[in-house]
């Protein structure tokens, strides 16, 4: 039995419209997730290269090791310093999450080195400023897919806005 006037097509047109914006839906909200997690490593990596800015100051090294966990190394180090006749002392290797797949070279214990300190706040302190290759690398990378990704929800989301649109 066929209906009559075509109300047939116009329910397959309706319910091809639902699922059209549900797969939009979620295609953007993946892209605006991902977008985020990019937006934070480019945040660490403005972090990162603010230590550019740090000042440079001689420290003495407590403990210099690397933690082997799942074929990644960690440096884990402590190091001593001085800022106006008040001593700090600093563990942090780096300001970004710092996983190396190879051994990175680390001053050894007990031995002088150089430290960069926050100007703002003397209790930060890194013994590694900016980023190497590979982080800029990964960092670049991540640059440029949050672009395309920021473009394609655009897009998406313009898209979906006249599909709704013209089915009203």
């Amino acid at each position: 039995m066929t209906p009559i006037n075509g109300s047939v097509r116009g329910r397959i047109n309706v319910m091809s419209h639902s699922r059209r914006f549900g797969r939009t839906t979620v295609i953007l909200l993946l892209l605006v997730a991902t977008s985020l997690a990019t937006g934070a490593i480019l945040w660490q990596a403005a972090r990162a290269l603010a230590t550019l800015r740090w000042q440079p100051v001689p420290c003495a090294m407590m403990r210099s090791d690397l933690i082997e966990h799942r074929g990644l190394y960690h440096p884990a180090v402590s190091f001593a310093y001085e800022i106006d006749g008040k001593d700090y002392v600093g563990r942090r290797y780096s300001l970004l999450a710092v996983r190396y797949g190879w051994r990175t070279s680390l001053p050894p214990s007990e031995s002088s080195a150089t430290c960069y300190v926050n100007p703002r706040d003397p209790s930060q302190a890194v013994l590694k400023r900016g980023l190497n290759l590979v982080d800029a690398l990964f960092v670049g990378a991540a640059g440029v897919f949050f672009f395309i990704s920021a473009i394609c929800a655009i897009g998406i989301a313009i898209d979906a806005w006249r599909s709704f649109k013209v089915a009203r």
